[in-house]
């Protein structure tokens, strides 16, 4: 779950498109109404978003007590506490030094609510350009030259190069106490990039 963050998007269908801290407080009031009605039969909420008056959530979820919660975002004020305070996986994206300031303000956060930080999976979000050799993903690169390394923008980093190097890049993450990562691979349609990491890299991490 997260707050949104494609306003022009959401405007084209026809939404609201309040400031971030409106639409974090009601992520948040949404997450305590799932929880709530994904464990209880006679539900009653009282929030400045969502109001119920024994509301029944019957039949239950399957898992115990629900379905895993993951938050999105980096905001240090609201969206690291609500992770802190509701999240089973925090995710976000960026480079590993941005990253791990990020991680000690999750675990400032769990200190206030009493939450166990390492019970909180950390997962990373990045964008994959990855070839065989060296010199296909240059060639691959100068059709989609945003991804040269180069190009990033500030506190961005994306897995670029060969099966090794990818690999390489990974185990930095996970020596920082990454867990997850969720990929998209920028050369979709072809298949050519997420079977070769299916292939060679994914092995690495079982």
């Amino acid at each position: 779950m997260g707050a949104g963050w494609k306003q022009d998007e959401a405007e084209a269908f026809g939404y609201d498109w309040p400031d971030a801290p409106d639409r974090l407080r009601r992520m948040e009031e949404t997450v305590e109404v799932c929880q709530a009605l994904w464990t209880g039969s006679d539900v009653d909420y009282d929030g400045d978003y969502y109001q119920l008056d024994g509301a029944d959530g019957r039949p239950h979820p399957v898992q115990d007590p629900y379905p895993p919660i993951m938050i999105g975002g980096g905001g240090e004020q609201f969206t690291l506490r609500i992770a802190a305070k509701h999240a089973d996986t925090w995710n976000y994206w960026g480079d590993l030094e941005m990253l791990r300031g990020k991680l000690d303000v999750l675990r400032d956060h769990c200190e206030t609510y009493g939450t166990d930080f390492d019970a909180i999976e950390k997962s990373w979000f990045a964008r994959c350009v990855i070839r065989e050799t060296e010199a296909a993903v240059e060639e691959l690169l100068d059709a989609i030259p945003r991804f040269r390394p180069e190009n990033f923008e500030d506190d961005e980093f994306h897995l670029v190069g060969t099966p090794e190097q990818v690999a390489a890049d990974i185990e930095r993450y996970r020596e920082a106490g990454f867990e997850e990562i969720v990929l998209e691979f920028v050369d979709f349609p072809d298949t050519t990039g997420p079977e070769l990491f299916a292939e060679e890299v994914a092995p690495q991490f079982d």
